[in-house]
């Protein structure tokens, strides 16, 4: 058994673990380039859900991907996820989103090295416990995730994203494209509305009015997404808005997304996974974020280009009933970013 040593160079097997959504798995990848810029011969192993399987088989720096539910969606039973752990003779696993399920769950199969939060209940069931509190925000999830990379000493370079487009994820997105009525040779942008519960959201009559803004005042087409059990509020966006505004017929996959939103001027999106997507394939992207400081830009902003966000002018809050403040942020102050960052792709 290996020695429970800060000296990362003898390790070989990693399993990185973050089971939660598409964004939080996205700002988990510098994860894996760090260990594979550290260790180029390290085998990394993401533990995921099968909604963001995708996201690791399409990273370079991920070898194989795990997912804690079956292609039907049903939660694996422990002992079958325990078995194929212990299969893969884990060196380390680093925990990003810890649960008392997957802390009991790593200890159970025995990986020699634990890396987990050591604020939890649970952490004694690591043996590499990480003391900070993420709960104060005052930096990006991606530097707290590589945070816990400190514990072996592990050199934390700036951070990579890499996602891999294929030339059939970009016809893909093409023929969605052309299903929409739009004509594919001229510019657009993306306008996604939804936040599948993760953001305070802004009202779908301010998204038509900034989607008309962006038809009048940029000359730009508007192409309309959403996720899923999202078409409805989509839906509801483009017949408050006049023309040039298209609305996919479905929910693409993430890599055909992933293509669409690499063509696009920006993207126009609340705090949510699509966003970190866009922001992955260098499209400039327009943040919507409350006031709220576990919600904030400063945590869960585009990582590098928190700049490009706008938050309601108002002191830190606590999602009050009474008051929507997200509909302080107006549509000419979105026109105002978009015409910051149309200024600045024609340089």
């Amino acid at each position: 058994m290996m020695t429970q040593s800060n000296n990362y160079t003898k390790l070989r097997r990693f399993l990185v673990v973050r089971t939660d959504r598409i964004g939080d798995v996205i700002l988990s990848l510098p994860v894996a380039f760090a260990i594979k810029q550290a260790v180029p011969e390290a085998h990394v192993t993401l533990l995921c859900r099968r909604l963001t399987a995708v996201i690791g088989e399409r990273s370079p720096a991920i070898d194989a991907v795990f997912t804690a539910d079956t292609d039907d969606g049903k939660t694996r039973t422990f002992f079958e996820l325990a078995h194929m752990i212990r299969a893969r003779n884990f060196d380390c696993a680093i925990v990003l989103h810890p649960t008392f399920y997957l802390a009991f769950l790593l200890a159970w199969v025995k990986i020699p090295m634990r890396i987990g939060t050591g604020y939890r209940f649970y952490s004694f069931l690591f043996n590499r416990r990480h003391y900070e509190h993420r709960k104060e925000s005052i930096k990006h999830e991606v530097d707290y995730n590589l945070g816990l990379l400190k514990t072996l000493n592990f050199p934390i370079t700036p951070p990579v994203f890499q996602f891999e487009i294929t030339d059939e994820d970009g016809q893909q997105a093409l023929t969605a494209l052309r299903e929409t009525g739009y004509p594919v040779d001229k510019p657009y942008c993306v306008v996604h509305p939804g936040s599948g519960g993760s953001a305070m959201d802004w009202h779908l009559d301010s998204y038509a009015a900034a989607s008309d803004l962006f038809v009048r005042e940029l000359h730009l087409h508007v192409i309309l997404t959403y996720g899923t059990e999202e078409k409805k509020l989509a839906e509801n966006v483009k017949q408050k808005t006049e023309k040039n505004v298209y609305l996919l017929q479905d929910v693409q996959p993430l890599p055909v997304l992933a293509a669409l939103l690499r063509n696009a001027e920006f993207l126009l999106a609340p705090s949510t996974g699509v966003l970190h997507l866009a922001n992955m394939v260098a499209t400039p992207v327009i943040g919507l974020y409350p006031p709220i400081r576990h919600e904030s830009p400063v945590r869960w902003g585009p990582y590098g280009h928190q700049e490009m966000t706008l938050v309601p002018n108002i002191d830190d809050c606590t999602k009050c009933k009474k008051f929507n403040c997200m509909e302080l942020i107006t549509p000419e102050m979105v026109l105002s970013s978009a015409r910051k960052i149309i200024k600045r792709n024609n340089k």
